[in-house]
């Protein structure tokens, strides 16, 4: 076994600082696998005071605790039309998602799940064009209607079948809070 040898000076930082940059080109490059990572991050930043979950394996991909409402586990998933890899393709691929329940997943501080969702809500994020700063809209639904459908995928037609609601980036809290606070919780306090 050999003793752990330190990085020379400035070698971690500098290769961070490289793979940082990488990631930002990746982002503005619309890479299909960044876009959903980084969807995550968008999420995260549209809804005060939420945060994204540091394991990548983890059953759910936002933490969110909006006021006066428990905290509310966010899967996200993203659907990207335009794909770097075909940049010249005249129409943007379909909007669809894949949610297929994991037989087993993960929460933030890796304890161990059994099969099935584990989050509350799911956002399906579309990206359209190749501008990472335009072209997000979002559809809202609680994993209870998700797992009710028996749906594997969906396109946006479908997940409006199923009850979702459509926002724009700057209605999204509210429309997630519209969920979580729906006509039963609010029977429910009087």
């Amino acid at each position: 076994m050999t003793a752990s040898q330190p990085l020379p000076s400035g070698v971690f930082e500098h290769a961070v600082d490289r793979r940082l940059e990488v990631e930002r080109q990746r982002i503005h490059g619309c890479y299909n696998r960044t876009r959903a990572v980084f969807a995550e991050a968008l999420v995260a930043e549209l809804l005060p005071g939420a945060d994204v979950v540091v394991n990548p394996t983890g059953a759910w991909d936002v933490t969110w605790k909006p006021r006066g409402l428990p905290s509310t586990k966010i899967q996200v998933k993203c659907s990207g039309g335009w794909l770097p890899s075909r940049p010249n393709r005249v129409h943007e691929s379909p909007a669809r998602w894949d949610f297929r329940a994991p037989t087993r997943g993960s929460g933030p501080a890796f304890e161990v799940f059994g099969p099935g969702h584990q989050c509350d809500v799911f956002v399906f994020a579309r990206h359209t064009g190749n501008d990472i700063t335009a072209g997000w809209s979002f559809y809202v639904l609680p994993t209870t209607d998700v797992v009710k459908s028996g749906r594997r995928a969906a396109t946006a037609d479908q997940l409006l079948d199923m009850g979702a609601k459509y926002c724009e980036p700057r209605r999204l809290a509210a429309t997630i809070r519209g969920f979580l606070d729906g006509p039963s919780r609010r029977r429910s306090r009087r």
